[in-house]
This record gives C-alpha cells, sequence and structure tokens, in this order.
C-alpha cells in the first residue's frame, strides 16, 4: 500500500519522541517522559591521601560534583530505595610516585559490599614517569541498599608511599550512572 499522506508534528521543547505511521498513514506520538540515567553521582579527593606503599586503600572522596539522589556519603555510593537495577560505574586514581622507586605497581578496585569485584592494573617503570593513572569501569546489577566503594593497592621498589591525586583536576575521581532499561 503506498504511502499518501505524512502529518508533521513539531517537536518545541527538545523531547525525545517516539513516532509510528498508524494505519491511515499519519504521524502518531508519544514522548518518552521519565527518562534518566539516575541515581548518578561524581566525586572526587578534596585533599591528598596517602598511598601507603604494599597496602590496600581505601580511597577517600570528599568533594561531590554532582549526587542526584543523595545517594553518596562518607567514599561510599548506596543504591537508594527504588534504584536498584543495572549501574555503570568508574573510577581513575592518579597517583604520584615515590622518590627514587624504579618500579610502581597501581591496582584499583571497585569493591560492592565489601567484597573486591572488578580490578585493573598497572605497572610504571617511574625511573621515566613519576605519575601516573589507573581507571577502572564495569556494569554491575545493584540492589537496593549495595554500597560500591574504591580501593587502590600500591606497591614501590622504593619501599615507600606515594601520594594521590586532589581536586576537580587532580585525576582521580568515581563516578556512576543508572543505566536505563
Amino acid at each position: 500500500m503506498p504511502l499518501t499522506k505524512i502529518q508533521s508534528l513539531g517537536i518545541t521543547d527538545g523531547t525525545i519522541v517516539n513516532a509510528d505511521i498508524n494505519a491511515s498513514a499519519a504521524i502518531t506520538s508519544t514522548k518518552l517522559s521519565g527518562v534518566a540515567n539516575t541515581p548518578a553521582f561524581f566525586v572526587y579527593p578534596t585533599t591528598g591521601q596517602t598511598a601507603t606503599h604494599n597496602t590496600t586503600n581505601k580511597i577517600t572522596f570528599g568533594t561531590e560534583s554532582y549526587d542526584t539522589n543523595s545517594a553518596f556519603a562518607s567514599s561510599t555510593f548506596t543504591v537508594p530505595s527504588g534504584g536498584a537495577g543495572k549501574y555503570y560505574i568508574y573510577a581513575s586514581v592518579y597517583t604520584e610516585a615515590a622518590a627514587n622507586a624504579t618500579l610502581e605497581t597501581s591496582n584499583i578496585f571497585i569493591y560492592i559490599n565489601n567484597v573486591a569485584k572488578f580490578r585493573n592494573t598497572n605497572d610504571f617503570r617511574t625511573n621515566q614517569i613519576r605519575g601516573f593513572t589507573t581507571t577502572v569501569s564495569s556494569s554491575f546489577n545493584l540492589a537496593v541498599a549495595d554500597y560500591v566503594e574504591i580501593y587502590h593497592y600500591y606497591y614501590s621498589s622504593a619501599l615507600a608511599n606515594g601520594t594521590y591525586g586532589s581536586g576537580d583536576t587532580g585525576g582521580t575521581y568515581f563516578g556512576g550512572f543508572k543505566i536505563i532499561e
């Protein structure tokens, strides 16, 4: 059957719409309302933190860039009531290497309910570079009250401590959002 008539519907408010052509060849539309990747958060450390040699450290995040559901507190994201579902979680840790080290190891972990669930590892020859960044990201199915934290293991061949970057340009951050299903 040939298409004989198309009706035009204007979008005036920037809203995403779903459009279908019905049996009489008229376009029908329905606004997709309530679509948002929330809860969502993004945080970073307010001050520097010691990267203790040969130790797994919980990273302290003191500044919230945003936290749509007030679900982030004390360096922990907790899935709020009504927020169960799939989440994309990501983090980065910038580490300033210890002086006189020739090799540094950086492991960053996503912990869920106090259990390491995902990790990324980087080894760096620090005689060539003093600071380095390790990132991690993955998706998880989270239930209400599940909590997510970021931990970091640091090893220095100098057997000395390093430091983590801080501030909104310090390279250390933690964020996540619920994936629209």
